[in-house]
């Protein structure tokens, strides 16, 4: 299929189709495949009130030929004046255990509670020596979101082809302490939950993805958008959601994020965005007109990655060559978003969390 020049079909939801639905509890439930290529991951992107950052993210990645359902854990923590501390490492088969409502591996554990609608997150590892604590993270009203019937947007006729995005919790508060690097952190955040799920390797989905999620003290917004390659029809596939006054408000998929000035990157090849506009318009849930927007000139960066950079430099070579070359920017940076719904407009300052990861060139 990969190999022919004719465009395959992509389904996904659309501007004015009924496509709501909420997540379900085996949607948020870890998959293990052992004849597939297949990558779940479940994140907590956690935007400190101070201007601190926490990345957590836990893997189950399994790619032909290997089969091995490699399991691991990212986490990131960056302080407030913008330093980063990182943690990342593969557990054996023996490391690691999942059920219906928790997550085990080596000595982190994430723990849903599906009455309450809340994880409990503890890092304990002895792998894990800079960075250990217990955070609570507990969801706004309204609970998660799915876009369509099984949350999948479709690279095939048959849907044998896919990639699953579950918006698990919107907007999250989040509480508890970390100990990074011997000093203790208090943590008081907004933060979102993903569980992310796709049978296909990211260069054959998509040309680059863009990101934003922005929290303020009553409403968050937060916004993905999928560029697919050439051979899927080059089609921009995007999810809105926002959450108001600690409920979910509205649902999204007639939304933009475009850059309006770039600037040529000599480290990576691509252009990086110089400044940008993120646009969300739909209905509320009450079926009343909404429109979103957020401009804003990233200034502060806190991330460039080639994501290829752990591989040894001939097999990097190689895969930028003939496959791909993926690289991820990254912003947290104050910004100001205006709202409207009705006839009603909201003016509000946040924290925006905005990224851009370039899988190949266009």
């Amino acid at each position: 299929m990969f190999g022919s020049s004719k465009a395959e079909p992509v389904f996904h939801p659309k501007a004015g189709d009924d496509f709501i639905r909420r997540v379900e509890e085996s949607d948020l439930q870890i998959v293990l495949r052992d004849d597939a290529d297949l990558y779940d991951s479940t994140s907590f992107v956690i935007t400190g009130k101070d201007n601190s950052l926490i990345f957590i993210q836990a893997i189950v990645a399994n790619m032909r030929p290997m089969y091995t359902n490699q399991v691991g854990i990212h986490i990131k923590y960056v302080n407030p004046a913008g330093k980063a501390t990182f943690f990342s490492h593969k557990y054996g088969d023996k490391q690691w255990s999942f059920d219906d409502t928790t997550i085990t591996i080596g000595g982190f554990k994430i723990v849903r509670n599906p009455e309450a609608n809340a994880y409990h997150i503890t890092v304990d590892d002895p792998e894990c020596k800079h960075i250990k604590g217990e955070l609570i993270v507990q969801s706004s009203e309204g609970g998660g979101v799915k876009f369509g019937d099984d949350g999948k947007t479709a690279f095939a006729e048959d849907r044998s082809a896919y990639s699953s995005m579950f918006y698990a919790i919107p907007r999250a508060t989040i509480t508890g302490a970390l100990s990074v690097k011997g000093e203790k952190v208090e943590v008081d955040a907004y933060g979102f939950v993903s569980h992310f799920v796709q049978n296909m390797k990211p260069h054959k989905a998509g040309l680059k993805w863009s990101m934003m999620k922005f929290h303020a003290e009553e409403l968050s917004l937060v916004s993905d958008l999928l560029l697919t390659p050439k051979q899927y029809g080059k089609e921009e596939i995007s999810h809105g959601l926002f959450v108001y006054k600690n409920k979910l408000t509205a649902v999204t998929v007639d939304n933009s994020i475009t850059y309006p000035t770039t600037q040529y990157d000599k480290d990576t090849g691509y252009e990086m965005p110089t400044s940008a506009e993120y646009v969300w318009r739909g209905k509320t849930l009450e079926g009343q007109d909404f429109q979103a927007v957020i401009r804003l000139t990233p200034t502060n960066l806190i991330d460039k990655v080639d994501i290829l950079g752990h591989l040894p430099w001939a097999l990097r070579m190689v895969i930028k060559a003939f496959v791909a070359r993926p690289f991820h920017y990254q912003w947290l940076d104050t910004a100001t978003a205006t709202v409207t719904i009705g006839e009603e407009t909201i003016t509000v300052e946040g924290k925006a969390l905005h990224e851009v990861t370039f899988i190949n060139p266009e």
